[in-house]
């Protein structure tokens, strides 16, 4: 059994008749999610094939394609002027045009050898690229040899099962050697192939693979054209209908026939009409490719004119407003909102005795509805936040925000936000592991820990005068002393801005995560405080952060945040972990290290750094934090636990990077004490940026002294991927710069913005 053929087009998978929104929670990799809601989101399922020789060429149809498509593929190998400072901008373009970067390297050696390939060399294509692909001729080997690599950084790969030149070797066996091999990866680092049909799902009957096992993929298609069948070279095309209705694939991957005018004569003697015939083709293999996805999976939209904007806001509605009549259709809908209660008892006819008054209202005791986000905002009456009338009323109902609804004509005001708690759900965080589930601690791990603390105490890393926590004391405040504020405003203040910066910092190196902190705080009427978030417009807040990672994801996230505080907290910081994983864009990490700040010493903080040098350093075997973190809290004493994150943030900062890792710096690899250590090529330490570590003093007190002005060091800058991934940003030179680790007077005010 192998891929679906000719023979049963039409008849195409069930997963392929769900919508890619949906299917994004099969995968438990970040690309994969991050694909698929960047296909939902944007209304595409287009792959440009970007195959020009020279950076500017590239970079400029990306910007000409780029609100028309979901990922961009390319072959740097071919670029002839390939440098960082286009990873650079190449990296700033898919954050402002919302797509994902494929790099089409087809690896096809054995495991030691790609590894490298991939993490080293001139292109470094670990450390930028979301995707690449393989070929699995040398064995299931090369994709251990990758994940080796890719998984840390929450990197995804594609296996070519097929190809779509002609006379290719790709035999029916080898597509299900291929399938057989993506099943069996356990880091979950394939989640997809290059090929030409869906896997066929009777071919896991086929091999026995029991329903528990059994995996979503993602199927990426070559060889689309919409005027062509082939070409002088082998190449053989299909129509986008063809790819995505009948074979039932998710992507169509384009090339020459979008950026085909840049070949032809006329394009250097006139670029801008080559490039805007190439924005017309991407338009155009667009609404054909999302027209044939809509067909296939029969899926009815709403008319155009009724969706504003073509990306979502985060927990607002996107279809039309909710009506009082529809509100009364739903007279079980129960909410954690007061002004949802009153919508609710207008369409029962109980009259409210004021305007502020709550004595009419359903008495139904609040919980969590079991109903999906879809029905509540179908059902519930929402309103703006500033005042409304709607003429003509049959019954008004206000209230403190002063609701209005037309009861006769069944029309309500089209929402900003809808009025059902925007709070996500999630699993209750576990806090300890059960007596039954400890282990003995690792060997020499108090060993190792003395030796990391020495040397930790010479190193000045980002995370010590740009974290998160910094970001929020009074004395690095960027809007201190704006207004007169009492002992409690400002403790509530520094909560909420800590919190900020922890949303603001996945996917964002630190000094970035500082600077857009400091915008918020200098910007905002009020600066960065609850007030000011709940005033503040989308466009304000995002020209802050726009420089952060996915801002406009967390543009939605911090106002929810901001809302939820306000409406269920009192306006603080709650103190509770369960309650901070309820705010959208919070997670376990972020809620420890959150209640760390506040002094309260519930739970370890990790991150991918932490996460990372534990598994390293051999005192666990784990692949999630949280469950790393289970385990460093089962043996760490609890004094430790709201230290051991800076401490060993700071050393995967500098020493313990995730690619090209400084072990010949490392004092645990010089005493053994670190499972993981390894040889450094002498020529990556003649070509890196030479680290200068803080040298001890010889003084009783054991003082730090400087051995240079400036510590230079070249920061591979490791980051969080929201809630499920994680990554890595290369920082081009003048990015370094800014960068650069300073070993500054402690009593000196911070300066390094």
């Amino acid at each position: 059994m192998s891929l679906a053929t000719s023979s049963n087009a039409g008849k195409v998978a069930s997963v392929a008749t769900q919508t890619y929104g949906s299917r994004a929670t099969n995968f438990s990799n970040p690309t994969a999610k991050r694909i698929l809601e960047t296909m939902e989101r944007k209304k595409t399922n287009l792959c440009v094939s970007v195959d020009v020789t020279t950076c500017k060429e590239l970079i400029a149809v990306v910007k000409a394609v780029g609100n028309d498509v979901c990922m961009v593929k390319t072959h740097v190998d071919i670029l002839s002027d390939f440098s960082p400072a286009f990873v650079s901008t190449l990296q700033s373009l898919a954050e402002e045009l919302d797509l994902v970067i494929f790099e089409d390297r087809k690896f096809a050696d054995i495991g030691n050898t790609v590894s490298l390939q991939y993490s080293s060399g001139v292109h470094k294509i670990a450390s930028w690229a979301h995707l690449t692909n393989a070929h699995l001729v040398p064995g299931p080997g090369i994709i251990k040899g990758l994940a080796k690599v890719g998984k840390e950084l929450g990197r995804g790969c594609l296996l070519l099962a097929e190809m779509s030149s002609k006379g290719n070797l790709c035999t029916p066996e080898y597509r299900d050697a291929n399938m057989r091999a993506a099943v069996e990866d356990e880091d979950n680092f394939i989640i997809g192939f290059i090929a030409m049909n869906r896997f066929d799902e009777s071919f896991y009957a086929d091999l026995r693979i029991t329903p528990g096992k059994r995996k979503d993929f993602l199927i990426l298609t070559p060889g689309v054209n919409l005027s062509s069948s082939g070409d002088a070279m082998g190449q053989q095309y299909r129509t986008p209908a063809q790819v995505i209705e009948e074979s039932g694939c998710d992507m169509i991957i384009v090339g020459r026939g979008i950026y085909g005018a840049l070949l032809e004569a006329s394009a250097e003697a006139d670029p801008a009409s080559a490039l805007a015939k190439v924005e017309a083709e991407a338009k155009r293999y667009r609404e054909a490719g999302w027209s044939a996805y809509e067909r296939r999976i029969a899926i009815k939209h709403w008319d155009e004119k009724n969706v504003k904007n073509k990306k979502r806001k985060l927990f607002e509605p996107s279809g039309p407003a909710a009506t009082m009549n529809e509100a009364s259709r739903y007279p079980s809908l129960q909410v954690s909102t007061r002004k949802s209660l009153r919508v609710m008892a207008a369409a029962s006819g109980v009259a409210s005795t004021s305007a502020g008054s709550d004595s009419a209202l359903p008495t139904t005791p609040l919980r969590r509805s079991t109903r999906s986000r879809t029905e509540i905002l179908a059902s519930s009456a929402v309103s703006d936040h500033t005042d409304s009338k709607v003429e003509n009323a049959e019954t008004v109902v206000e209230s403190n925000d002063h609701t209005t609804i037309d009861n006769q004509q069944g029309k309500g005001k089209q929402a900003k936000f809808f009025e059902a708690s925007p709070r996500k759900k999630h699993k209750t965080v576990k806090v300890e592991l059960e007596p039954h589930e400890i282990k003995a601690a690792p060997r020499r791990w108090r060993e190792a820990y003395d030796v990391l603390i020495k040397q930790r105490k010479r190193i000045i890393a980002p995370v010590d005068t740009m974290g998160c926590e910094e970001n929020g004391k009074e004395e690095f405040r960027a809007d201190a002393g704006w207004r007169d504020e009492d002992d409690d405003a400002k403790a509530k203040r520094e909560r909420f801005t800590t919190l900020i910066s922890l949303m603001l910092s996945s996917q964002t190196k630190d000094p970035v995560t500082a600077e857009a902190v400091k915008n918020m705080q200098t910007r905002l009427p009020n600066g960065l405080c609850l007030q000011s978030m709940l005033m503040a417009t989308d466009e304000e807040i995002q020209s802050c952060i726009s420089k952060v990672g996915f801002w406009r994801r967390k543009t939605g996230y911090i106002k929810s945040a901001a809302r939820i505080i306000s409406e269920d907290f009192g306006g603080d910081v709650p103190g509770d972990i369960n309650d901070l994983c309820s705010i959208p864009g919070v997670g376990p990490k972020m809620g420890f290290l959150m209640l760390q700040s506040m002094g309260h010493n519930a739970g370890i903080g990790v991150d991918v750094h932490v996460h990372r040098m534990s598994n390293r350093l051999g005192w666990c075997k784990t692949t999630e934090p949280e469950d790393t973190r289970l385990r460093l809290q089962s043996f760490l004493p609890k004094e430790m636990h709201s230290t051991i994150n800076k401490v060993l943030v700071g050393f995967g900062q500098v020493i313990c990077v995730p690619v090209g890792p400084r072990c010949d710096l490392c004092d645990l690899a010089k005493a053994n004490l670190c499972p993981s250590r390894r040889k450094v090529d002498p020529n990556s330490v003649v070509n890196r940026v030479q680290v200068h570590l803080l040298q001890e003093s010889d003084g009783e007190e054991g003082a730090s002294t400087k051995e240079t002005a400036e510590a230079e060091v070249k920061v591979k800058l490791e980051i969080d991927g929201g809630p499920d991934g994680a990554g890595v940003l290369l920082a081009n030179e003048e990015e370094m710069r800014d960068a650069v680790i300073k070993s500054e007077d402690p009593e000196e005010k911070r300066t390094d913005w």
